[in-house]
């Protein structure tokens, strides 16, 4: 969902980034939700950028 215009975008292009080293790391949040009746719903995301110059297209 495209949250400055209310309409839906769509990707078409999934990638898989891996490192030479193995590591990767990105920015995100975590927490559970704890509605009164006790009822808990974990949730998360994770914060983008702009891409490096490394993932940007050039």
């Amino acid at each position: 969902m495209d949250f400055t215009s209310g309409k839906r975008t769509v990707y078409q292009t999934a990638y898989r980034i891996l490192m030479s080293d193995g590591n990767i790391s990105f920015s995100g949040l975590y927490d559970t939700w704890e509605y009164p009746e006790g009822k808990k719903i974990s949730t998360c995301t994770i914060i983008p950028t702009t891409p490096n110059s490394l993932m940007a297209d050039t």
